[in-house]
């Protein structure tokens, strides 16, 4: 009888036997050792594993190498449809337009993303509020050329002079101010000090000498308690220096240091007409009639100043304005090569048109343009999303493995989206403009108070309280504050962030419903760059916005009660 092979054994550790898994052949052992080790094993544990360490040194060199295990393709994951951390992410919307490559060779596009910019982000930055435009300020030149002699003749004969320059909101003065000081700043370099204030950022008008000697001088001045004091300091600086050099001292907003008896105004204005006087004064302000109506004494001491007038802005120079900004940012965004696109590519030129004869129509107010157009840059890019952003989601979908694709969440920012190199994007159309008009000038004060929304309503009723209880206007950072602590006092309304704060506010002055000033001192020397520190007044009367928010409870609050 043939015998039975016998099978091979399981090697043993301490008593245990452990799976020859990978089945290597175990090195012969002497039956001695192997009675010792289990004898060992009875009487000392820590002996016998010093012999199973000892063995297994021994007879490492005799083992062959275990056979390796063959690696599994990696699935793809959902994070490798997106650029990781540290990649430079690429404008989606116009890539291939800005890339340098021949049309021929393909690139993978990378997805958008809710911080990737698109070809609209440039577009609506031109609009913003305090954007400064590529070159020089156009439809203004009579303006300029006055303003340019004006300063010319007296800084180059070191003669104090005084100029009022007067026009409704959104002419251009204190932009075409800036422009042309910059212009004398270049000329005359170190022979010039210039001092530009805005008025409604001083706490109150005596606060004005010691921010024009703080400006001029240099010297800082916490405390201004002998005004006296700092009035004969500036007198004596503007008649007895012996250096040739001219002071250039602007007030913007002017009308925000009329006092009960003028007292301020006049001082100011009298300096310029003292003998060796090099102050060259420029006041600026909205009313018309300013130095006839208040300052009636400057025309008994023939201190009368000379004037220049801002006229609001006609349809067609509105027109020329949008579509020269549109024109350089096409010519940055887009090559030579296509040539299809027109200059402006993103405005339909008829929706041009309409928002610059609306604008003229009602305020003749630029910037009221600039929200307009800003506003249609955002319905022209949902147009885009909505479009485009299936279509770059199921290119992306079929790079993903369907078991770790999830599904889609109600709460997950915009769509990504992305424009086809060979396709127009979406303009904005007269559709669109007409919309926003309508919301902007169109309605009485109670129709355009109800087509706000939860959050403007609520800035807006955090303004005129604020107002009410301060007894004067709110700088926007104040605003902010009071919003944000009128939120938190009930905890029914999220606070909104500074930006998403900030855009509720242009979306209000587009409405008509508040009042902003232009961007103070501190916003010209980049101190306060989103012009936080300009001043905000509402436009609508209390009892208005009150049966607006009847049916919101938690609006009708905020007027019971502080913060």
């Amino acid at each position: 009888m043939p015998r039975t092979p016998r099978k091979q054994s399981t090697s043993t550790v301490l008593g245990k036997r452990t799976p020859n898994a990978l089945n290597i052949p175990t090195p012969p052992q002497s039956p001695a050792k192997v009675r010792a080790r289990r004898s060992a094993a009875k009487e000392d544990p820590v002996q016998t594993l010093a012999i199973v360490k000892q063995d297994l040194k021994e007879n490492a060199a005799q083992l062959p190498t275990p056979p390796v295990t063959p690696s599994k393709r990696k699935v793809q994951s959902e994070s490798d449809c997106t650029p990781k951390t540290g990649q430079r992410l690429r404008d989606v919307t116009n890539n291939d337009r800005l890339s340098k490559h021949p049309p021929s060779e393909t690139r993978p596009a990378t997805p958008a993303t809710a911080s990737t910019p698109s070809i609209y982000t440039g577009a609506k930055a031109l609009f913003q509020r305090g954007s400064v435009s590529a070159g020089k300020l156009l439809c203004r030149d009579v303006e300029r050329d006055a303003l340019q002699s004006f300063f010319f003749s007296h800084i180059s004969t070191t003669t104090g002079g005084s100029l009022y320059v007067s026009g409704p909101p959104g002419t251009g003065k204190s932009a075409l101010m800036a422009e042309v000081l910059n212009d004398v700043k270049e000329k005359f370099g170190e022979t010039v000090k210039v001092a530009n204030i805005n008025c409604m950022t001083v706490r109150k008008p005596s606060l004005v000498f010691c921010t024009i000697y703080q400006e001029l001088v240099g010297e800082e001045l916490l405390e201004c308690d002998d005004e006296l004091s700092i009035t004969d300091n500036l007198e004596q600086y503007f008649t007895k220096s012996t250096a040739r050099q001219s002071c250039i001292v602007i007030l913007d907003e002017m009308d925000s240091l009329i006092t009960r008896d003028q007292e301020i105004l006049y001082q100011v204005f009298e300096w310029t007409r003292l003998k060796n006087s090099k102050l060259v004064l420029v006041g600026i302000a909205n009313a018309l009639n300013l130095t006839s109506r208040f300052l009636p004494k400057l025309k008994a001491r023939n201190f009368v100043p000379e004037v220049l007038r801002f006229t609001p802005y006609t349809a067609e120079q509105i027109a020329t304005v949008i579509s020269a900004r549109l024109e350089v940012y096409s010519r940055a965004i887009y090559d030579n090569e296509y040539e299809k696109y027109e200059a402006t590519a993103l405005m339909h030129p008829a929706a041009i048109q309409l928002c610059a004869r609306k604008t003229a129509a009602n305020t003749g107010d630029i910037r009221k343009a600039f929200d307009i157009c800003k506003r249609g840059l955002d319905l022209a890019e949902e147009d885009a999303r909505r479009k485009y952003s299936q279509q770059s989601n199921t290119d992306c979908q079929e790079n993903r493995s369907p078991m770790l694709t999830p599904s889609p969440s109600p709460s997950r920012s915009p769509a990504a989206f992305i424009i086809p190199a060979d396709a127009v994007p979406p303009k904005v159309t007269i559709s669109h403009i007409a919309k926003i008009c309508s919301s902007a000038f169109g309605g009485s004060t109670a129709q355009r108070l109800q087509s706000l929304n939860l959050q403007q309503k609520a800035v807006l009723c955090a303004l005129v309280v604020g107002e009410k209880r301060k007894h004067s206007s709110l700088t926007i950072r104040e605003l902010y504050e009071h919003y944000g602590a009128l939120c938190a006092k009930d905890k029914l309304l999220d606070r909104l962030k500074a930006s998403e704060f900030r855009e509720v506010i242009t979306a209000l002055e587009v409405c008509g419903v508040i009042n902003l000033s232009a961007a103070g001192r501190s916003c010209a020397s980049g101190k306060d760059a989103n012009g936080d520190d300009r001043r905000i007044s509402a436009a609508v009367q209390a009892i208005d916005l009150l049966r607006a928010v009847e049916d919101v409870g938690m609006l009708k609050r905020f007027f019971s009660g502080g913060a």
